[in-house]
């Protein structure tokens, strides 16, 4: 699993997977977490808008660990 640390306040999901490479942009992004979802905190979301913020940590598609800082 590759970790990544993030540093932020506050951003949304999807834009963390458009920030972090995961995704080419935006829309992709949002198809991505509606599709397979993410957790932070180890709960499962599938809202591309869901607010995350500093001290989250957010898993996608058990290849991805990001640590908000």
């Amino acid at each position: 699993m590759e970790k990544i640390e993030f540093e932020c306040e506050m951003i949304t999901a999807k834009d963390l997977l458009k920030a972090t490479d995961i995704a080419q942009s935006g829309g992709e992004a949002k198809h991505l977490i509606k599709e397979y979802g993410i957790l932070v905190n180890g709960e499962e979301f599938f809202q591309a808008g869901k607010k995350l913020y500093k001290g989250d940590k957010v898993e996608f598609d058990n290849q991805f660990l990001i640590s908000l800082v």
